[in-house]
């Protein structure tokens, strides 16, 4: 049962932007076509929309990634 139910106003700033990167990371990573991928996405982000997120919060950024790190 799909519920479109996340952490709420109520929850660490922190906690929420998590909550956007990890569903965004695993539409990224799980849905094959670009197609479905960008209706995936469009769907996270109106249903956080509608959990009282804020829009600020899908422009998460990007971590670097290990072997960036050790470049450096």
């Amino acid at each position: 049962m799909k519920t479109d139910q996340y952490l709420t106003s109520n929850h660490h700033l922190h906690h929420k932007r998590s909550v956007v990167r990890i569903l965004l990371r695993r539409a990224e990573h799980l849905v094959s076509k670009e197609k479905d991928k960008a209706k995936e996405v469009r769907h996270i982000q109106n249903t956080l929309l509608a959990n009282g997120y804020k829009r600020w919060m899908f422009k998460v950024p990007s971590r670097p990634s290990p072997s960036s790190q050790e470049k450096s």
